[in-house]
């Protein structure tokens, strides 16, 4: 684990940046993503900072699972996506965390791995997004 700088999950400041926390679950905390290609795109970060997925008990472990998977099926719901892409990175943040990225058909990146840089949406969009949030935040 790195400590030369802060972590953007456990400190929740200014580095997050394009992210918004909106529910806390029992092994993370949600974050809806401002990404204007995957509206509805999520990052649950893991309560307890670890770098890795093995780092965490086994009972730590299925409930952070059990929260990406929650996450998934109601961005799924909410988005009508045609599939839902999960990703666990962490090289550029020692916080594990899982990217919940719903796709359309023909869409964005379609067959694809999706970027993990967002493309800030227009500020007329803000306000599609916080209401998309509160609709997950509903499905879950």
């Amino acid at each position: 684990m790195s400590t030369s700088a802060p972590c953007k999950y456990c400190d929740k400041g200014d580095l997050l940046v394009g992210m918004s926390v909106f529910r806390s679950l029992p092994a993370s905390e949600v974050l809806l993503v401002e990404d204007a290609r995957f509206p509805g795109r999520c990052v649950v970060a893991a309560r307890r900072h670890v770098r890795e997925l093995f780092e965490l008990t086994q009972t730590e472990r299925d409930a952070f699972m059990g929260d990406v998977n929650a996450v998934a099926r109601a961005v799924a719901q909410v988005t009508s996506a045609a599939k839902i892409n999960i990703g666990l990175y962490g090289d550029l943040s020692d916080h594990l965390h899982a990217h919940v990225v719903p796709k359309q058909r023909g869409g964005a990146q379609w067959g694809e791995t999706f970027a993990l840089q967002p493309q800030t949406p227009p500020a007329q969009d803000m306000q599609a997004l916080t209401e998309l949030a509160h609709r997950i935040d509903a499905a879950l």
